[in-house]
Order: structure tokens, then C-alpha cells, then sequence
């Protein structure tokens, strides 16, 4: 539990102490004496977390931390590539703002300079076709000028949009409507 998460707590706890009943002198001593243990074991915990050193684990001669192999996909013990990123309806911005996911792409193809990445957008299948292919290079572009952002090297990027034209699915619920609506990245060899 982090320092600040813990913190509330903490002054919770000394509040409820402070006002459940008026303590006699011997009382308040014991109060003001457990307070700072509270916030010693705060400290500790968050020592304890900040020790904790991500392990690395190697997949195909791709080394990676621990932490970002949920935004990668690792088929029968092999790097494949990475997770897609998914948008909302008409939107050229990614549904949800996933850093994390970001910097671990970013930081893998920083260490590995000679990976290459094209950057596919796609679209569900509302609106035109025209409109949707459109929509999709935008989507690409904005993955791109994030990775780019983050320090990727823009010899190792391209984007493509190929709008409606690749579903997932058949788009009969939103569900599935919104799997189509993404980006993904196919490494080049």
C-alpha cells in the first residue's frame, strides 16, 4: 500500500481514537504513543514496496520486464508482438489512456532498434467506407505520434488505415463493434 493511500487511514484511525471518549491522562499517552507506529509501518511498507525490483524474462531473444508482458502477446513460449489499443466510436484518440502500455512498447523497441512496427488502424463497420479508411490512418497516426513522443526512433514506425475492410467479427453487439475499432502492431521482419 502506497504512502498516500495509506496516509488517509492513518489520520482516519487517529481521529477515531481522538473522538471516541475523552481520555484521562493516562490514555491520551497511550493515543499519542500508537500514533506513530502507524506511520512507522506506513513507512516501512512503502520501503518495501519500493525495493521490489522488477525480473526480467526473455521470450524469442526479446527481453522484458515483468510488468509489461500484459501488453504483449507471447505465443507458445515466443514473442509474437503487441496487444492492440482500442478506440471509441469515431474517435481518432484510444479509449483509454494506457501509458503503461505505451512506454512498455516504446521501451522495447528503444532496446531493440532493429525491430520495425506498422502501426494497422481499423474501424467497426458503421459509416462509409471512405470515411472509416480515413478514420483509421488517423487512429494509426496518433499511435505513431505517441511512440514517437516517447523516443522511438521514426525509421522503426510506418502506419497504415484499412478502415472497415479487415472485422474481427460481424458487429451484430456493441461488444464486438468495439473490437473492431483498433490499432495493432505487426512487427516487421
Amino acid at each position: 500500500m502506497s504512502l498516500f493511500k495509506s496516509l488517509p487511514i492513518a489520520c482516519s484511525l487517529l481521529f477515531l481514537a481522538a473522538c471516541s471518549s475523552t481520555p484521562n491522562k493516562e490514555e491520551e499517552n497511550v493515543t499519542s504513543k500508537s500514533a506513530p507506529a502507524v506511520t512507522e509501518e506506513v513507512q516501512k511498507e512503502t520501503v518495501k514496496e519500493k525495493k521490489i525490483i522488477e525480473k526480467a524474462e526473455e521470450y524469442s531473444g526479446v527481453e522484458m520486464f515483468s510488468s509489461c508482458l500484459s501488453y504483449v502477446i507471447i505465443a507458445d513460449d515466443k514473442f509474437v508482438g503487441y496487444k492492440p489499443r482500442y478506440f471509441n466510436f469515431d474517435e481518432a484518440v484510444p479509449k483509454e489512456k494506457s501509458n503503461k502500455q505505451m512506454s512498455c512498447v516504446a521501451g522495447l523497441l528503444i532496446d531493440y532498434p532493429q525491430q520495425t512496427v506498422e502501426v494497422r488502424g481499423y474501424t467497426d463497420n458503421k459509416g462509409s467506407s471512405a470515411y472509416n479508411l480515413a478514420l483509421s490512418e488517423k487512429r494509426s497516426a496518433s499511435i505513431v505520434d505517441e511512440l514517437l513522443s516517447l523516443g522511438v526512433a521514426k525509421s522503426q514506425l510506418s502506419s497504415v488505415g484499412f478502415g472497415k475492410s479487415q472485422q474481427l467479427n460481424d458487429n451484430q453487439t456493441e461488444e464486438q463493434s468495439s473490437l473492431n475499432r483498433r490499432v495493432e502492431f505487426v512487427i516487421k521482419e
